[in-house]
C-alpha cells in the first residue's frame, strides 16, 4: 500500500497524531494491500490529526496477570485525577467475548456490548473485537505477545482480520494509549519502535502494594 492512498481526506478529531501515526505503521506495514482494499476499514490519515499529544507507550510485564493489575489500576489512579467524564477501556486479546464478559463480573467491570451504558461506568473491558463504536481517552491493549498477535491457530490469510481489529482498537483511544506484553511482543510492532514509549509496567505501578489479578 502506497501512503494517502486509501484515505478518506478528512480532519480527524478524535485522535492525536501520534495515536495514529503507531497505528497507522501497524496497519500498513502488516496488513497486504488486498485484504485492507476488500474490507470495510476506515483507515486514517495522521497527516489529518487535528491536535497532538504523547507517544503510546509499550510496557512490559513479567505475566498476563501483572499486565492486567497493572492496567485496572493504573485506570484507577487516572481516573482520580481526571475525574467521572473520563472513560477507559481494557482490552484484553486472545479471549473471546464470552470468557472477558464472565472474567468482568469477578473483578466488577462492565463488559463491552451491545447494551452497554457509558453514562453508568468509567473502566470498560474488552476482547479485541467489541471495541468497534466506541471512543475512550484511554485504551490499555494487554497480552500483545507474539503468537497471539496474530494468533498462531490462525491462517496467514485470516491473520489480517486479527490486523484489523487491533487498529480499531487502537484508534479508539482519544488521548493515550498503552500497548503490553508479557512474554514476546507482537512483530506487528517492529517497526513503530520510534513512534512509541517503550518501558516497564513496574514504572507505572508498585507490584509490591497490589494484589495481583488473575484470569480464571
Amino acid at each position: 500500500i502506497q501512503k494517502g492512498e486509501n484515505f478518506k481526506l478528512r480532519l480527524n478529531y478524535r485522535n492525536t497524531k501520534e495515536i495514529l501515526e503507531a497505528s497507522y505503521e501497524v496497519m500498513v506495514e502488516n496488513i497486504d494491500e488486498a485484504f485492507i482494499d476488500d474490507s470495510d476499514l476506515d483507515i486514517l490519515d495522521p497527516e489529518y490529526a487535528n491536535r497532538s499529544g504523547e507517544k503510546p507507550f509499550i510496557l512490559y510485564a513479567n505475566t498476563l496477570q501483572e499486565e492486567i493489575t497493572g492496567a485496572f489500576n493504573l485506570a484507577q489512579d487516572i481516573l482520580k485525577q481526571e475525574g467521572d467524564n473520563y472513560k477507559i477501556c481494557i482490552v484484553i486479546c486472545g479471549y473471546t467475548n464470552y470468557e472477558i464478559s464472565e472474567y468482568a463480573k469477578l473483578i466488577n467491570l462492565k463488559c463491552l456490548d451491545g447494551s452497554t451504558n457509558f453514562s453508568d461506568n468509567n473502566i470498560f473491558i474488552s476482547d479485541l473485537e467489541q471495541t468497534k463504536g466506541f471512543e475512550f481517552n484511554i485504551v490499555i491493549i494487554l497480552n500483545c505477545n507474539e503468537g497471539i498477535l496474530p494468533s498462531k491457530e490462525l491462517p496467514g490469510d485470516e491473520a489480517f482480520r486479527s490486523g484489523c481489529q487491533l487498529y480499531v482498537a487502537m484508534t479508539r483511544a482519544k488521548d493515550r494509549l498503552f500497548l503490553s506484553y508479557s512474554n514476546e511482543p507482537s512483530r506487528w510492532f517492529s517497526k513503530i519502535h520510534t513512534l512509541v514509549n517503550q518501558s516497564t509496567w513496574d514504572n507505572f505501578v508498585d507490584f509490591e502494594k497490589l494484589d495481583i489479578l488473575n484470569l480464571p
